[in-house]
Protein backbone atom coordinates (compact mmCIF):
# COMPACT_ATOMS: atom_id res chain seq x y z
CA UNK A 1 0.00 0.00 0.00
CA UNK A 2 0.98 3.67 -0.06
CA UNK A 3 3.57 4.97 2.44
CA UNK A 4 2.07 6.96 5.28
CA UNK A 5 4.96 9.37 5.91
CA UNK A 6 3.47 10.66 9.14
CA UNK A 7 3.02 7.24 10.79
CA UNK A 8 5.34 6.07 13.58
CA UNK A 9 8.21 5.16 13.10
CA UNK A 10 8.56 6.07 9.41
CA UNK A 11 11.50 8.20 8.28
CA UNK A 12 11.74 10.14 5.01
CA UNK A 13 15.28 11.09 3.97
CA UNK A 14 16.06 13.55 1.19
CA UNK A 15 19.66 12.61 0.31
CA UNK A 16 20.17 14.14 -3.11
CA UNK A 17 21.72 17.48 -4.03
CA UNK A 18 19.41 20.47 -4.53
CA UNK A 19 15.89 19.23 -3.80
CA UNK A 20 12.34 20.47 -3.28
CA UNK A 21 10.74 19.20 -0.07
CA UNK A 22 7.09 18.23 -0.28
CA UNK A 23 4.76 19.69 2.32
CA UNK A 24 2.34 16.81 2.79
CA UNK A 25 -0.77 18.67 3.86
CA UNK A 26 -3.46 16.23 2.68
CA UNK A 27 -5.31 14.35 5.44
CA UNK A 28 -3.30 14.32 8.68
CA UNK A 29 -0.28 15.34 6.57
CA UNK A 30 3.37 15.80 7.36
CA UNK A 31 6.20 13.45 8.27
CA UNK A 32 7.15 11.39 11.28
CA UNK A 33 10.97 11.68 11.09
CA UNK A 34 12.47 13.91 8.41
CA UNK A 35 16.15 13.95 7.38
CA UNK A 36 18.01 16.25 4.99
CA UNK A 37 21.39 14.71 4.16
CA UNK A 38 24.24 14.60 1.63
CA UNK A 39 24.56 18.08 0.07
CA UNK A 40 22.79 20.93 -1.65
CA UNK A 41 19.88 23.17 -0.71
CA UNK A 42 16.65 21.55 0.41
CA UNK A 43 13.84 24.02 -0.25
CA UNK A 44 10.48 23.36 1.32
CA UNK A 45 7.59 23.61 -1.11
CA UNK A 46 5.30 26.58 -0.37
CA UNK A 47 1.62 25.98 0.34
CA UNK A 48 -1.46 28.14 0.04
CA UNK A 49 -2.00 30.06 3.26
CA UNK A 50 1.44 29.18 4.60
CA UNK A 51 0.37 25.88 6.20
CA UNK A 52 3.11 24.59 8.52
CA UNK A 53 5.21 21.60 7.55
CA UNK A 54 4.39 19.08 10.29
CA UNK A 55 7.01 16.72 11.72
CA UNK A 56 5.67 14.40 14.40
CA UNK A 57 9.10 13.02 15.30
CA UNK A 58 12.62 14.41 14.76
CA UNK A 59 13.98 16.74 12.10
CA UNK A 60 17.69 16.27 11.32
CA UNK A 61 19.97 18.09 8.86
CA UNK A 62 23.35 16.46 8.20
CA UNK A 63 26.23 16.34 5.73
CA UNK A 64 26.58 19.67 3.94
CA UNK A 65 22.86 19.97 3.33
CA UNK A 66 21.14 23.30 3.91
CA UNK A 67 17.43 23.61 4.60
CA UNK A 68 15.53 26.70 3.49
CA UNK A 69 12.07 27.36 4.94
CA UNK A 70 9.27 28.89 2.90
CA UNK A 71 6.62 27.89 5.45
CA UNK A 72 6.55 27.50 9.25
CA UNK A 73 7.73 24.25 10.82
CA UNK A 74 5.81 22.41 13.54
CA UNK A 75 8.21 19.81 14.94
CA UNK A 76 7.00 17.71 17.86
CA UNK A 77 10.36 16.01 18.38
CA UNK A 78 13.97 17.20 18.24
CA UNK A 79 15.41 19.65 15.72
CA UNK A 80 19.07 18.78 15.08
CA UNK A 81 21.54 20.61 12.83
CA UNK A 82 24.79 18.65 12.56
CA UNK A 83 28.24 20.17 11.89
CA UNK A 84 28.70 21.52 8.32
CA UNK A 85 24.91 21.49 7.79
CA UNK A 86 22.66 24.52 8.01
CA UNK A 87 19.16 25.98 8.12
CA UNK A 88 17.71 29.34 7.10
CA UNK A 89 14.47 30.18 8.85
CA UNK A 90 12.72 32.62 6.55
CA UNK A 91 10.30 35.03 8.24
CA UNK A 92 8.31 32.28 9.96
CA UNK A 93 7.58 30.91 13.42
CA UNK A 94 9.13 27.47 13.89
CA UNK A 95 7.72 25.42 16.78
CA UNK A 96 9.91 22.85 18.50
CA UNK A 97 8.32 20.31 20.85
CA UNK A 98 11.56 18.50 21.70
CA UNK A 99 15.17 19.67 22.00
CA UNK A 100 16.89 22.13 19.68
CA UNK A 101 20.57 21.51 18.89
CA UNK A 102 22.60 23.39 16.31
CA UNK A 103 26.25 22.47 15.78
CA UNK A 104 26.09 23.82 12.24
CA UNK A 105 24.73 27.02 10.73
CA UNK A 106 21.43 28.50 11.93
CA UNK A 107 20.44 31.70 10.13
CA UNK A 108 17.53 33.51 11.76
CA UNK A 109 15.89 35.73 9.17
CA UNK A 110 14.28 39.03 10.13
CA UNK A 111 10.74 38.35 11.34
CA UNK A 112 11.44 34.75 12.37
CA UNK A 113 10.66 33.19 15.75
CA UNK A 114 12.04 30.10 17.44
CA UNK A 115 9.27 28.82 19.72
CA UNK A 116 9.92 26.10 22.30
CA UNK A 117 6.41 24.76 22.86
CA UNK A 118 6.86 21.29 24.34
CA UNK A 119 4.97 19.70 27.22
CA UNK A 120 8.03 18.23 28.99
CA UNK A 121 11.55 19.46 29.72
CA UNK A 122 13.42 20.82 26.69
CA UNK A 123 16.94 22.04 25.96
CA UNK A 124 18.58 24.52 23.61
CA UNK A 125 22.09 23.35 22.84
CA UNK A 126 24.79 22.81 20.30
CA UNK A 127 28.00 24.68 19.58
CA UNK A 128 29.68 26.63 22.40
CA UNK A 129 28.90 29.96 20.72
CA UNK A 130 25.98 32.36 21.15
CA UNK A 131 22.84 31.29 19.32
CA UNK A 132 21.71 34.25 17.23
CA UNK A 133 17.92 34.53 17.04
CA UNK A 134 15.49 37.12 15.77
CA UNK A 135 12.59 36.40 18.14
CA UNK A 136 12.47 33.80 20.91
CA UNK A 137 9.30 32.42 22.47
CA UNK A 138 9.11 30.00 25.40
CA UNK A 139 5.60 28.54 25.66
CA UNK A 140 6.35 25.13 27.21
CA UNK A 141 3.43 24.09 29.39
CA UNK A 142 4.86 21.08 31.24
CA UNK A 143 8.58 21.44 31.93
CA UNK A 144 11.64 23.66 32.07
CA UNK A 145 13.46 24.86 28.97
CA UNK A 146 17.20 24.95 29.73
CA UNK A 147 20.20 26.10 27.73
CA UNK A 148 23.94 25.64 27.87
CA UNK A 149 24.71 28.43 25.41
CA UNK A 150 24.26 32.20 25.31
CA UNK A 151 21.10 33.38 23.57
CA UNK A 152 21.29 36.63 21.59
CA UNK A 153 17.84 37.86 20.55
CA UNK A 154 17.83 40.77 18.09
CA UNK A 155 14.03 41.10 18.26
CA UNK A 156 11.51 40.22 20.98
CA UNK A 157 11.62 37.77 23.87
CA UNK A 158 8.37 36.19 25.07
CA UNK A 159 8.21 33.72 27.97
CA UNK A 160 5.10 32.12 29.43
CA UNK A 161 6.94 29.02 30.71
CA UNK A 162 10.17 28.40 32.63
CA UNK A 163 13.51 29.29 31.04
CA UNK A 164 16.63 28.23 32.97
CA UNK A 165 19.59 30.10 31.51
CA UNK A 166 22.05 28.35 33.83
CA UNK A 167 25.47 29.97 33.40
CA UNK A 168 24.53 31.37 29.98
CA UNK A 169 23.71 34.99 29.13
CA UNK A 170 20.42 36.21 27.66
CA UNK A 171 20.60 39.33 25.47
CA UNK A 172 17.46 40.97 24.07
CA UNK A 173 17.36 44.06 21.85
CA UNK A 174 13.65 44.83 21.68
CA UNK A 175 10.58 43.97 23.75
CA UNK A 176 10.47 41.61 26.73
CA UNK A 177 7.18 39.97 27.66
CA UNK A 178 7.69 37.66 30.63
CA UNK A 179 4.71 36.09 32.36
CA UNK A 180 6.66 32.95 33.26
CA UNK A 181 9.90 32.33 35.16
CA UNK A 182 13.48 33.19 34.22
CA UNK A 183 16.31 31.56 36.21
CA UNK A 184 19.89 32.82 36.02
CA UNK A 185 22.99 31.15 37.44
CA UNK A 186 25.62 33.53 36.05
CA UNK A 187 28.19 34.61 38.68
CA UNK A 188 29.20 38.26 38.92
CA UNK A 189 32.76 37.24 38.00
CA UNK A 190 31.43 36.13 34.62
CA UNK A 191 28.98 38.96 33.91
CA UNK A 192 27.26 41.78 35.80
CA UNK A 193 24.33 41.64 33.36
CA UNK A 194 23.32 38.01 32.76
CA UNK A 195 20.01 39.28 31.37
CA UNK A 196 18.98 42.71 30.00
CA UNK A 197 19.06 45.56 32.50
CA UNK A 198 16.70 48.51 32.79
CA UNK A 199 13.74 46.45 31.54
CA UNK A 200 10.29 45.67 32.91
CA UNK A 201 10.21 42.02 33.94
CA UNK A 202 6.81 40.51 34.58
CA UNK A 203 6.46 36.99 35.96
CA UNK A 204 9.33 35.88 38.21
CA UNK A 205 13.10 36.26 37.98
CA UNK A 206 15.21 33.90 40.10
CA UNK A 207 18.89 34.27 41.05
CA UNK A 208 19.75 30.60 41.19
CA UNK A 209 23.39 29.74 41.95
CA UNK A 210 25.56 29.58 45.08
CA UNK A 211 28.14 32.08 43.84
CA UNK A 212 28.32 35.86 44.18
CA UNK A 213 25.85 37.49 41.80
CA UNK A 214 25.15 41.09 40.84
CA UNK A 215 21.52 42.29 40.97
CA UNK A 216 20.52 43.58 37.54
CA UNK A 217 18.74 46.93 37.37
CA UNK A 218 15.10 46.88 36.33
CA UNK A 219 11.49 46.68 37.44
CA UNK A 220 10.33 43.23 38.51
CA UNK A 221 6.95 41.79 39.36
CA UNK A 222 8.42 38.98 41.48
CA UNK A 223 12.07 38.53 42.45
CA UNK A 224 13.39 35.37 44.13
CA UNK A 225 16.78 34.95 45.79
CA UNK A 226 17.97 31.34 45.72
CA UNK A 227 21.67 32.05 46.26
CA UNK A 228 23.46 30.99 49.44
CA UNK A 229 26.58 33.04 48.74
CA UNK A 230 24.65 36.19 48.03
CA UNK A 231 23.10 38.55 45.51
CA UNK A 232 24.22 42.18 45.88
CA UNK A 233 22.45 45.38 44.88
CA UNK A 234 25.34 47.62 43.88
CA UNK A 235 26.65 50.05 41.23
CA UNK A 236 23.67 52.37 41.82
CA UNK A 237 21.34 49.81 40.25
CA UNK A 238 17.72 51.02 40.30
CA UNK A 239 15.62 47.99 41.28
CA UNK A 240 11.90 47.93 41.98
CA UNK A 241 9.72 44.96 42.93
CA UNK A 242 5.97 45.44 42.55
CA UNK A 243 4.97 41.92 43.62
CA UNK A 244 6.85 39.61 45.99
CA UNK A 245 10.49 39.69 47.04
CA UNK A 246 11.23 36.14 48.21
CA UNK A 247 14.47 35.16 49.95
CA UNK A 248 14.65 31.40 50.34
CA UNK A 249 15.97 29.61 53.43
CA UNK A 250 19.77 29.99 53.89
CA UNK A 251 19.91 32.41 50.95
CA UNK A 252 21.19 36.00 51.00
CA UNK A 253 20.44 39.41 49.54
CA UNK A 254 22.56 42.41 50.43
CA UNK A 255 22.16 46.07 49.52
CA UNK A 256 25.45 47.90 49.13
CA UNK A 257 26.01 51.21 50.91
CA UNK A 258 24.39 54.18 49.10
CA UNK A 259 22.17 51.82 47.08
CA UNK A 260 18.45 51.21 47.47
CA UNK A 261 15.81 48.60 46.76
CA UNK A 262 12.13 49.50 46.47
CA UNK A 263 9.45 46.88 47.16
CA UNK A 264 5.77 47.79 46.85
CA UNK A 265 4.48 44.26 47.38
CA UNK A 266 5.28 41.58 49.96
CA UNK A 267 8.69 40.73 51.40
CA UNK A 268 9.12 37.09 52.44
CA UNK A 269 12.49 36.61 54.11
CA UNK A 270 13.04 32.94 54.90
CA UNK A 271 16.77 33.58 55.24
CA UNK A 272 16.43 35.19 58.66
CA UNK A 273 18.71 37.98 59.86
CA UNK A 274 21.46 36.86 57.49
CA UNK A 275 19.05 36.72 54.58
CA UNK A 276 18.58 40.47 54.08
CA UNK A 277 21.53 42.76 54.81
CA UNK A 278 21.67 46.55 54.50
CA UNK A 279 25.28 47.72 54.41
CA UNK A 280 26.77 51.04 55.48
CA UNK A 281 30.12 52.77 55.32
CA UNK A 282 31.57 56.28 55.26
CA UNK A 283 29.94 56.83 51.84
CA UNK A 284 26.43 56.31 53.17
CA UNK A 285 23.78 53.80 54.13
CA UNK A 286 21.85 51.28 52.11
CA UNK A 287 18.08 51.68 52.07
CA UNK A 288 15.10 49.39 51.67
CA UNK A 289 11.93 51.23 50.71
CA UNK A 290 8.88 49.10 51.42
CA UNK A 291 5.64 50.76 50.29
CA UNK A 292 3.29 48.09 51.63
CA UNK A 293 1.50 46.95 54.77
CA UNK A 294 2.81 43.39 54.21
Amino acid sequence: GPLNATAFPNTIEYNGANQTILNLVAGTGGYHNLIFSNSGTKTMMPTSGGVALKINGDFTISGTAFGTAVNPLATKGNFIINPTAGFTTGAFTHQIGGNFSSNGSFTASNGSTLEMNGTASQSIGGAATPLLLNNLSISNTGGTVSTARDLTVSGDFTNSGILNMGSSILSVTNTISNTGTLLTGVPAAQSLTPFPSGKNWGGTVVYNVDAAQNAVAGNFTNLTINNGVGVKVTNAAQIGVSGTLLINSSKKLSIDASNSLTVSGAITNNGGTAGLILESNSAGNASLIHNSDN
